[in-house]
């Protein structure tokens, strides 16, 4: 992913899973998912 890869950050990364319909639930769970 972008975030893993370092190209944009854990910030940016949230924002555009937020935009994009995502709840808080699974963005977090995504995160954890790419550590």
């Amino acid at each position: 992913s972008f975030v893993k890869d370092g190209l944009i950050t854990e910030e940016r990364g949230i924002a555009e899973l937020t935009e994009l319909g995502y709840d808080t639930e699974h963005i977090d769970i995504y995160l954890r998912s790419i550590e």
